[in-house]
């Protein structure tokens, strides 16, 4: 049994490349690329090479994890279908799920040893209390929240969520970058890291409110403006630019990132938060009534580049986070989304349903919620699967 404690140090999973694919579909073509590890001897070719093992070496071990994660894609894809034949009454309840497989997919995937992993039979997450705090749409989503299971005893994190949330690698989006050296130009797309991921111990002492986690989304902006409420995300630009002068050994690099339609209280906000990097100063702040501008430069050689906290939808746009410390990443904040409303219209249907009934608007905002995790949350897992950002569309 001396093959199961195989194990590969320092295994790097991070984001690094950008695909862009043009599609007629994009969603039947994102699943087309999934798919591919719904096969089990594709997905023991690529776990061999994780581990670069050589032919005939633990052959029994990688077949084994292979059919797992192969099983697990297969039924992802069957409760993904499953949730688009049905109403908002159970929905939410095939999407977790779904959501379930795929994060078993990529907790095998990513997983350092050949060790058979210790299978977690709890969620990992546990629903609070409903209150009868009214039907509002922003009451309702206030209304439901749930926490991190921990031991009682020693304070750790337990269950799949746990699992899922060690697996995931930081998330990125992708920035257009142009390079010019005399009068020759280069142009591309290259990820970039958004935010910085928390360590899942600084997550377990918060309280999880679908509302907060709402207001992270950037591609439900439209239907949170609908229902008059804030989001935590603010749209802008960003152009990345590197560019070598004339009789110059250094290359200089530079970044504007502008953003719009802010509130006083967002406009302080990013003012005091850019500020704090010593590669922005006050005079490179261009004031507009609601809107700021910021650059930075820097020398390629001399310093670590400057990107502000931002997330991106499915068309590519980009988003600056406000209040970047209540932030999680995005397959994190879906799949708590999904926990909640799937234990809720499973097990208090009382509630559930009764709230789809009497709240127009809480039930356009639940059928957005659902149509985006079916599209994005399959799109995230693809990203970490490929160790690229996998752009579908039109």
């Amino acid at each position: 049994m001396e093959y199961y404690a195989y194990r590969r140090m320092n295994m790097d999973n991070s984001i690094k490349d950008y695909r862009e694919i043009i599609t007629e579909n994009p969603y039947k073509e994102m699943w087309n690329h999934l798919n591919y590890f719904a096969d089990a001897d594709y997905v023991d070719k690529k776990v061999r090479e994780r581990f670069e093992l050589k032919d005939g070496k633990h052959v029994n071990c990688t077949k084994k994890r292979a059919k797992s994660i192969a099983y697990s894609m297969q039924q992802a894809h069957n409760y993904f279908r499953a949730s688009q034949e049905v109403d908002l009454s159970v929905k939410p309840v095939l999407i977790y799920y779904g959501m379930v497989s795929l994060a078993n997919v990529i907790f095998l995937y990513n997983l350092d040893s050949l060790k058979s992993p210790k299978i977690e039979r709890d969620h990992g997450l546990e629903l609070k209390p409903i209150n009868d705090s009214g039907n509002s749409t922003q009451g309702i989503l206030e209304n439901i929240s749930c926490e991190i299971c921990k031991n009682k005893d020693s304070g750790q994190p337990y269950g799949h969520f746990k699992n899922f949330y060690n697996s995931i690698v930081p998330e990125c989006v992708f920035v257009k970058q142009t390079f010019s050296e005399n009068d020759n130009f280069l142009s591309c797309k290259k990820p970039f890291e958004n935010v910085k991921k928390l360590e899942i111990g600084n997550l377990v002492v918060r309280k999880f409110e679908l509302l907060t986690m709402l207001r992270f989304l950037p591609d439900m902006i439209g239907q949170l403006h609908l229902n008059s409420i804030d989001q935590n995300l603010c749209s802008g630009v960003l152009e990345h630019k590197a560019r070598k002068p004339k009789q110059n050994k250094e290359i200089i690099i530079e970044i504007n990132f502008s953003i719009n339609e802010l509130s006083s209280e967002k406009k302080e906000y990013f003012e005091n938060l850019y500020r704090q990097n010593k590669a922005i100063s006050s005079s490179s702040i261009s004031n507009y009534p609601r809107n700021l501008h910021f650059l930075y430069k820097s020398e390629i050689e001399s310093e670590n580049h400057y990107f502000p906290d931002m997330v991106q939808d499915l068309q590519g746009n980009i988003y600056y986070i406000y209040n970047a410390e209540e932030y999680i990443q995005e397959l994190a904040n879906l799949y708590i989304c999904f926990y909640c409303t799937g234990m809720l219209c499973r097990y208090s249907p009382d509630y559930w349903m009764n709230w789809l009934e009497k709240n127009v608007g809480f039930r356009h905002l639940m059928d957005s919620l659902c149509s985006v995790a079916i599209r994005k949350f399959p799109n995230l897992i693809l990203n970490q699967l490929t160790q690229s950002i996998n752009h579908f569309h039109l």
